[in-house]
């Protein structure tokens, strides 16, 4: 029983039957069969519910079911419902439940017309989801209110909230739920005839689809939608790949939905092509299908389609009796956009059987349901409008067919944006032919009847004939005036369609890539802000060393090059290092091989700088050996370790050298030749002991300085220039070497970009 029930007139979800079988099963279940849907949706039956339901949650989920069936009946009690839905969610404190009562409200907002608080409720909705990081119901939120507005404004009201779309897309934990949400949205934009929209979107979704090899019944979906753009544009044969496809798909997995959409797609397009007995087999098979599967819309629509095989046989009647069934099934259904389609169809037939007073009746009433539908509302009015030029042609109104005609295909024109209709000339042309055609006729007719009288008065007619032709030829003059014009104002028409369409596209374009460069933007700025707050501040150097110096200058916003500076006992440990890369790349190095540096001193209590820097070297390994990816990223550095008390200086260095700068002299201690990182052979690294006096001057640096392009040949700044640098300042404080070494750096570079990060680290003894 509980497969299908239908309660206080909607289909009851998976969700609320697990609610009804805890309990409230039996009390609905008597509500539905004593009282009508309009007696249960009042406000006495919504409380007493709720009293049965135990879980807060399951009476959220009641209470958004109840909501949605009184959109239309009774919009009052609906807001009411969601003062109690929200309550409910604020005591429930879950913000998943919170997001999902907010987007019904905004929903129903929405169907109230009233779209400013709609917006706002939307968006506070998303930024809800935004904040606990909830990518599912972020999109869930986006989707429902693209899908909104997509039937009810231009594409630029569209574009700012699709360009939230594809960032969240990629997060979602589905890929398939990726494609199909892409294929979703692509439906809206088709089912308001905007072809060329849908079409990017489906495009979009089937290369999700196909890359990740997924093929379910949503690809099966997908197949159905590009197929049906192919049959819009009268490409049948394309059309019927696509739903052929579908079809095979539905085999494959055995999905009778999907079989049974293949078969009634592809019944169309083999009649439409000509092979009526292919047609008529497919239609009957997916027929069989749907009323095994109790699918009453399908049923509707495969026995209206049913009406095409009988007008062919030349049996209107029976055409007429299929349309009249499938019409009964959408009044049923509250389908306004079938119903309209099918009073189109009877129309057509009541039309060709010469009862034009029936089809007038029709046509009207299929106008009225084709208002009331935002789905397929442009195709639906198309079609009614052709429908109705034919039956005003067949009555002999002439000027009203003309007049329609041309309304049709300016919707046409709204529906395609291409050229697949004919020149307004020819059909003009074609019009005054069959005009003059039927009215030759009527002529002939009546001399049938009345020669006689017409020999009699053979001089007259002659007269009356000349005369007629000479309107005609003034009439026919006229139309190729009113052509040529017509045709200057449709091509206008056109282009500026088609600059609007353009500027669209621009700047849905525009709006993408300044979204994204902000993003980028904001990211680099966020990663600089966490970097610097891992620098030690100039001020712990004053503290710890007392006289000393920092020249820091990245490449970029952020840098692979970082100083490090720590405190141990009575020892200070400081050093200049640079990490493979610079930019975003280095700076996510850095971060590593900094956190190894503290971890081998607060963690492992280690003070040696060589051991620190074989500990280094395993922490960084083992950081990397996690990732799939061959990761040969590293560092090198000159690590020092000063105990002020003894006076002495110890250090390692991983390429890096070290200066010394003592009176007229500047001493190098080398490095090992191997950095921090995986290598040929990773040796121990040596621990070198040196012995200070005061006045001495310990440089440790980074290779950005030396390295740096300028001067007025542009060439290499270099090691031995640095040295001589070192030495020219020797005597000079350390405030004004840190500026004597920032100016050299700049005028050296001149206009020249800066090759790499910089990195200076002094400290006077």
């Amino acid at each position: 029983m509980l497969n299908y029930i239908n309660f206080i007139g909607f289909k009851l979800k998976p969700v609320l039957k697990r609610v009804l079988k805890k309990g409230v099963l039996t009390l609905l279940l008597a509500l539905s069969v004593q009282l009508s849907a309009k007696e249960v949706l009042n406000k006495k039956i919504i409380d007493a519910t709720l009293d049965t339901i135990v879980n807060d949650t399951s009476k959220i989920k009641y209470l958004r079911y109840v909501i949605k069936s009184l959109e239309e009946e009774d919009s009052e009690l609906a807001f009411k419902c969601i003062e109690e839905a929200k309550s409910l969610a604020d005591k429930v404190n879950d913000p998943y439940w919170q997001i999902k009562v907010l987007k019904t409200e905004a929903t129903l907002h929405f169907y109230n017309d009233d779209f400013d608080k709609s917006a706002k409720t939307f968006l506070k909705a998303f930024k809800l989801a935004q904040t606990n990081g909830l990518n599912e119901s972020q999109m869930e939120v986006l989707y429902e209110q693209i899908s909104l507005n997509v039937g009810r404004g231009p594409l630029e009201k569209v574009v700012p909230m699709s360009k939230y779309l594809h960032p969240i897309l990629k997060k979602l934990k589905s890929r398939e739920e990726e494609a199909t949400y892409l294929s979703d949205i692509g439906r809206d934009y088709y089912a308001i005839g905007n072809y060329p929209e849908a079409m990017q979107y489906y495009i979009s979704s089937q290369e999700v689809f196909e890359k990740n090899h997924i093929e379910t019944v949503n690809y099966g979906r997908l197949l159905h939608n590009i197929g049906s753009v192919f049959k819009r544009q009268d490409n049948q044969q394309k059309a019927l790949e696509f739903y052929e496809q579908e079809l095979a798909l539905g085999r494959k997995l055995k999905s009778e939905k999907v079989i049974a959409e293949g078969l009634y797609l592809a019944a169309g397009m083999y009649s439409e092509l000509g092979d009526t007995k292919k047609g008529r087999k497919y239609n009957e098979e997916s027929l069989a299908i749907y009323e095994k599967l109790g699918d009453k819309s399908m049923i509707a629509l495969l026995t209206g389609n049913m009406a095409d095989d009988y007008e062919q046989d030349g049996n209107y009647d029976m055409a007429i009796q299929s349309l009249q069934k499938a019409l009964n099934i959408y009044l049923e259904l509250k389908e306004y956009n079938k119903i309209a389609w099918i009073q189109k169809s009877l129309a057509s037939y009541y039309s060709k059987s010469g009862k034009y007073a029936k089809a007038l009746e029709y046509i009207k009433s299929a106008e009225k349901n084709a208002e009331k539908t935002t789905r397929k509302q442009l195709l639906r009015k198309s079609e009614i409008a052709k429908t109705l030029a034919h039956i005003y042609y067949r009555h002999g109104d002439y000027k009203n067919a003309y007049d329609t005609y041309m309304t049709y295909l300016d919707l046409e024109d709204s529906l395609s944006n291409n050229e697949k209709l004919k020149l307004v000339g020819e059909l003009d042309a074609k019009y005054e032919t069959e005009k003059k055609e039927a009215e030759i006729a009527l002529l002939n007719k009546d001399k049938e009847l009345k020669s006689n009288e017409l020999r009699r008065k053979e001089a007259e007619v002659n007269e009356q004939k000349t005369m007629r032709n000479g309107m005609f030829v003034i009439i026919a003059l006229i139309a190729i005036v009113a052509v040529i014009i017509y045709r200057g104002y449709r091509i206008n028409k056109k282009n500026n369609y088609l600059l609007s369409k353009q500027n669209d596209e621009i700047n849905y374009k525009n709006l993408i890539i300044e979204e994204k460069n902000k993003n980028i933007t904001d990211s680099i700025e966020y990663a600089r802000r966490i970097q610097t707050a891992i620098l030690p501040p100039a001020s712990l150097l004053n503290e710890y060393l007392k006289n000393g110096f920092i020249y820091y200058e990245p490449k970029d916003v952020v840098a692979g090059d970082f100083y490090w500076l720590e405190k141990s006992s009575n020892k200070v440990l400081f050093a200049a290092a640079d990490c493979t890369g610079h930019g975003v790349p280095g700076a996510m190095i850095s971060v590593v091989c900094h956190n190894a540096l503290n971890r081998a001193v607060r963690e492992f209590g280690l003070t040696d700088p060589a051991i620190i820097l074989n500990k280094v070297r395993d922490l960084v390994i083992e950081t990397f050996e996690k990732s799939t990816e061959n990761v040969q990223d590293g560092m090198d550095i000159a690590l020092c370790v000063l105990d002020k008390e003894k006076n002495e200086l110890e250090y390692a260095g991983a390429n890096n050298s070290l200066y010394i700068v003592r009176e007229e002299e500047l001493i190098e201690i080398k490095p090992d030749k191997q950095p921090i990182s995986k290598y040929i052979e990773n040796k121990p690294f040596t621990r070198h002991q040196f012995k200070l006096k005061k006045g001495d001057t310990i440089y440790s640096f980074t290779d950005g300085f030396a390295d740096q392009f300028g001067g007025e040949k542009g060439k290499k700044f270099k090691y031995k220039a640095f040295k001589e640098l070192l030495l020219s300042m020797r005597h000079e404080t350390m405030d004004n070497q840190f500026r004597i070494i920032k100016d050299t750096f700049h005028t050296w570079r001149g206009e020249l970009e800066q090759i790499d990060d910089v990195c200076v680290l002094g400290v006077r003894v």
